[in-house]
């Protein structure tokens, strides 16, 4: 199965201000994930292979907030590579009770408030509709603690507050997500083996892919006391099912 191309497209001015993804990273993408294909179970890794493994993951998909790494475009081609240490390290794990999370910013360039310019009608608005699918859209990162995905969506999470003014912000909440990858399970191998490792994933980080994201409810936190600039731009919740 090819997972190079989108469900949907991703905005073209998204795409511009994106960044460019090397050349060698396909290259070791493609060695990896044949490599651990050819793996029958964790007694089989050894260590020359978690330590690639983990150099490669730790510069393309956890620094990738930082604009390194694999870029947007190209994201769903680490899927295959994900789907084999689902099978190694948590044995095809596909499914978790949720919910999860995921803590994003509107996009400056789509509609930064986008959110309140609309709400409460928010869910009869084609263009909100379609700037929230976009959003969530695709293999991301998403979490089961929803204080930490606040702190995503807020820029307190990677010390990026500053990109988090002016712009709406969006807690994501899906219910019995389909999974690619735990990534505690892998953190636990690693850990439990002693092996020296750079950071991969975030505590309590899972990988969904979302193919047809379907937004099914907005709303706010009426007892939340968090108010982002003066009242400006707020917390959204925004309920999503893959259709």
């Amino acid at each position: 199965m090819r997972y190079n191309k989108y469900a949907m497209p991703v905005h073209p001015k998204v795409l511009e201000k994106d960044f460019e993804t090397d050349q060698a990273t396909f290259f070791n993408l493609a060695m990896l994930t044949k490599k651990l294909e050819q793996i029958d179970s964790l007694d089989d890794l050894d260590t020359p292979l978690l330590l690639g493994l983990n150099k490669f993951l730790h510069k393309n998909w956890f620094e990738i907030n930082l604009r390194k790494g694999m870029n947007l475009k190209n994201r769903e081609k680490m899927i295959p590579l994900f789907k084999q240490m689902n099978r190694l390290f948590s044995n095809n794990i596909s499914s978790y009770p949720g919910p999860l999370y995921r803590g994003v910013r509107l996009s400056r360039v789509l509609g930064p408030t986008d959110l309140t310019d609309t709400y409460p009608y928010s869910m009869d608005s084609a263009k909100v509709l379609k700037h929230l699918e976009g959003l969530a859209y695709g293999l991301r990162s998403w979490i089961s603690d929803l204080g930490v995905a606040e702190d995503w969506a807020k820029g307190v999470a990677d010390g990026d507050t500053d990109s988090a003014i002016g712009r709406d912000l969006v807690i994501f909440k899906i219910r019995n997500p389909k999974i690619i990858l735990k990534a505690d399970d892998v953190m636990d191998y690693y850990s439990a083996s002693n092996l020296p490792s750079n950071r991969m994933f975030d505590p309590s980080e899972f990988l969904i892919y979302l193919r047809n994201p379907e937004i099914v409810n907005i709303y706010t936190n009426k007892n939340s006391k968090y108010i982002w600039s003066p009242g400006e731009t707020k917390i959204y919740y925004v309920v999503v099912e893959d259709r």
